[in-house]
């Protein structure tokens, strides 16, 4: 559900700003230092969870768990997701540091909101009513994040309208898969104690499975033709092609819109521009992340120099040459792909940092109960 840079317009981005803001600031009034570690365990938890992303269709998908974060924490969810998400964003790009106000508040008001509105729910002594209560945070609380996320994009404008409605409908398996484990999780809750315990539960059973599904970040590939044509290959981090995804070609030295397109099964987008311009090639390839490449005019193959050398056999030399150099040309790009996938190392670094930081708040939240103490004597 992260919203790439680029792709929201100043107002919004201001407003979402504006609004985690105050979620936060309400945040972190409300929250005491003895909350400080469960926060910090449940903002490792989601920061872990959404690096795990699975490909549904042309898009993918990842646990979100703010609806557990929002029965645990209430207001401190935006505090939690907010370190989490601005983590992220610094060590793998994945949303950005100017939306990150924006992708906050569409993952962490409704898991306050579902907060206020089942904690009461989940604490029946029935312990039906609680599974009811679970499932539906845990499905409300993505359900309303999928339509903040649609809405937000669709407000973008028109061309938007198609990638918000599939990211709200990507996500209604995640919803329902969502409500099950948070079920599970109030079922645990009832009858342990005390609630850190589940979080530890989470946080763990999440790192397991931390190194099986990058598929989030994706790259395009586009190059020349012999014949003036231009070839494309979008694929996810680890390497699964990205079907049925938009593809518009601007000129980039104009800003005008030349052609749109879809991806075919294997990811591929061919076409020839109308007059030859560098090309800016944007591909919309899942819930707001777009992936961009820029072709210069120069890099085109010269129709001068084209067939002018012959090998023996009468075969172009060029067309040779580039038929030998494209498939080093994507090996290099998938490596480039591979390395920048986030390692186990900056996994911990980025829960390191998680903990340390409020582990620093709960430093200084303790020192200042102190003097107020010590005001008071």
């Amino acid at each position: 559900m992260h919203i790439s840079e680029g792709v929201l317009t100043p107002s919004l981005l201001a407003g979402g700003a504006l609004l985690t803001l105050g979620g936060t600031y309400v945040g972190l009034r409300r929250l005491s230092d003895r909350d400080l570690p469960k926060v910090g365990i449940l903002s490792s938890a989601f920061f872990v969870a959404s690096l795990i992303h699975v490909p549904l269709g042309p898009t993918s998908v990842h646990l979100v768990l703010n609806g557990i974060n929002g029965l645990i924490l209430g207001w401190a969810a935006f505090p939690s997701l907010l370190v989490a998400l601005f983590l992220q964003a610094l060590f793998f790009q994945f949303g950005g540091l100017t939306t990150l106000g924006v992708n906050t508040f569409n993952m962490a008001f409704p898991a306050v909101l579902v907060g206020l509105l089942l904690r009461r729910v989940i604490a029946s002594p029935s312990k039906g009513m609680a599974l009811v209560g679970g499932f539906l945070a845990g499905f409300l609380a993505v359900a309303l994040s999928g339509l903040l996320v649609a809405l937000t994009l669709a407000m973008v404008g028109k061309g938007f309208f198609a990638l918000a409605k599939m990211v709200f409908l990507a996500h209604l398996p995640v919803m329902i898969i969502e409500g099950v484990i948070t079920s599970m999780v109030v079922l645990f809750l009832k009858r342990v104690n005390p609630r850190l315990l589940i979080s530890l539960f989470l946080f763990f059973s999440l790192l397991v499975f931390t190194d099986t599904s990058f598929a989030h970040r994706v790259k395009t590939f586009a190059y020349w033709g012999d014949d003036g044509t231009v070839h494309t290959e979008t694929y996810f981090t680890d390497g699964t092609r990205v079907k049925g995804a938009k593809v518009m070609v601007y000129d980039n030295l104009k800003g005008d819109l030349l052609l749109e397109g879809k991806t075919d099964e294997g990811g591929k987008f061919s076409f020839k521009p109308p007059y030859q311009t560098d090309l800016k090639i944007v591909v919309e390839a899942d819930m707001g992340h777009l992936s961009q490449v820029l072709l210069s005019s120069s890099s085109k193959p010269s129709s001068e120099i084209k067939g002018e050398v012959k090998l023996s056999g009468g075969e172009d030399l060029s067309r040779l040459i580039d038929d030998k150099l494209k498939p080093v040309m994507e090996s290099l790009t998938r490596i480039e792909e591979r390395l920048s996938r986030p390692s186990m190392i900056e996994i911990f670094g980025g829960i390191g940092y998680i903990l340390g930081i409020f582990g620093i708040l709960a430093m200084v939240m303790s020192r200042r109960a102190n003097k107020d103490e010590g005001g008071l004597k």
